[in-house]
């Protein structure tokens, strides 16, 4: 999976912290944690073992956003590869 960030002035808006997570029945399991080291444009997602699901999603704890303003997720684009 890649997380492409959105832009504001030249500067990506990159989150402090996502989670990937999976539906197992009624609950959601995060099978990966990122917390990217600085502003990216993009980040990049591989996991260790291949997941099946029908429903993803991305979680952002509260507070994790961007440095400048913590409270929101902007993402301009996700892609997901599968084998």
């Amino acid at each position: 999976m890649v997380i492409y960030w959105s832009m504001d002035a030249g500067t990506p808006k990159t989150s402090q912290e996502v989670r990937l997570q999976v539906l197992e029945g009624e609950d959601w399991r995060t099978v990966q944690t990122v917390m990217p080291a600085g502003l990216e444009q993009e980040t990049v997602l591989e996991l260790a073992e291949p997941v099946s699901t029908d429903r993803l999603r991305l979680l952002q704890p509260a507070g994790r956003g961007p440095q400048a303003r913590p409270n929101i997720m902007w993402v301009r684009e996700v892609e997901v590869f599968g084998e």
